[in-house]
């Protein structure tokens, strides 16, 4: 007689229930106990896999989806999913040079999977650096455009190309008529993602970024509110909006700004001086002198930068 705890369906029901549970390093377990059984039960990997993923084990995750790939002839689209998970494994773990690699090999296999060029844009962008160069963006422009025109709604793409564009906007010093082209591009590209996906604060962030270098700045800061509703205590968002604020001499509003980051987060010198210097700028001399106190308290070096804004 079978014993059923020797039956692999056993261990695969008894690991879900503990996902469920979030008892994943149990769960693993369980897959583990499975492989024992039969080293060929291809889906136990991946599930392990995706397991190990849950717990932050990135590398780990990877050499699973790495034997998941089954020895018998599959279909290109089914196998570029698969290596696209470890492709993506690395990505999210910061190994974007292998990550890169991964997506070509993806694209070898299936020069039509959208995801990889999407992802490989991604992660050309985050291996990109102050020593970059115009070519270099460009390259990922190319995997950007690939994936929008096999798949027109990927948000992710759009806002990945807008990123681009920018970066590539700035080796255009001497021709402020190709980087207004640029950054017109740009927003496009953030214009389509948003409305493809409403609830993307990053980009309508991105979008208020565009638009200050565009020098349309009411339009911007309505941009920075749209990002706000979405996440409203981003400190990020509320940082660059209220120095925004001060840029065009709206002391009043951007002390707001201040003083939300300092509620959100007491210990942040660069929002108590800054909330100091927009009461400064009003009148509010004793109020002011506190946060620059307060300034004081938490990084003293914060005021070696000191600039008052003027009414």
């Amino acid at each position: 007689m079978v014993q059923y705890k020797d039956v692999p369906d056993y261990y695969f029901k008894k690991a879900f229930a503990l996902e469920k549970l979030g008892k994943y390093e149990e769960s693993i377990e369980c897959y583990d106990k499975i492989l024992e059984i039969d080293p060929r039960a291809l889906n136990a990997y991946h599930n392990k896999g995706v397991a190990l993923e849950k717990l932050g084990k990135h590398e780990e995750a990877v050499k699973c989806f790495d034997k998941e790939k089954p020895k018998e002839k599959i279909s290109p689209e089914k196998e570029a999913q698969i290596k696209h998970e470890e492709g993506f494994e690395l990505l999210k773990s910061g190994k974007y040079e292998e990550a890169v690699e991964c997506f070509d090999e993806i694209l070898d296999i299936n020069p039509d999977f959208a995801p990889a060029y999407a992802n490989k844009g991604a992660a050309l962008l985050a291996v990109y650096d102050d020593d970059s160069n115009y070519e270099d963006y460009e390259s990922a422009i190319v995997c950007f455009d690939r994936a929008i025109e096999i798949n027109p709604d990927d948000s992710g793409a759009l806002f990945n190309k807008g990123r681009a564009l920018q970066e590539l906007a700035q080796f255009e010093p001497d021709s402020p008529i190709q980087r207004q082209r640029i950054h017109e591009d740009a927003l496009e590209c953030f214009d389509k993602a948003i409305k493809i996906d409403p609830n993307n604060a990053r980009a309508n962030f991105a979008k208020a970024l565009v638009l200050i270098d565009l020098h349309r700045i009411d339009e911007s800061i309505k941009c920075m509110d749209d990002a706000l509703k979405i996440e409203p205590d981003n400190v990020v968002f509320l940082d660059f909006k209220g120095n925004t604020l001060v840029e065009i001499g709206k002391l009043t509003e951007s002390f707001n700004c201040f003083e939300k980051i300092t509620q959100i987060d007491p210990n942040n010198a660069r929002a108590w001086y800054n909330k100091g210097t927009s009461c400064i700028a009003v009148g509010r001399n004793e109020e002011g002198t506190t946060c620059l106190e307060k300034t004081m308290e938490i990084d003293p070096t914060v005021l070696k930068k000191a600039h008052f804004p003027k009414d």
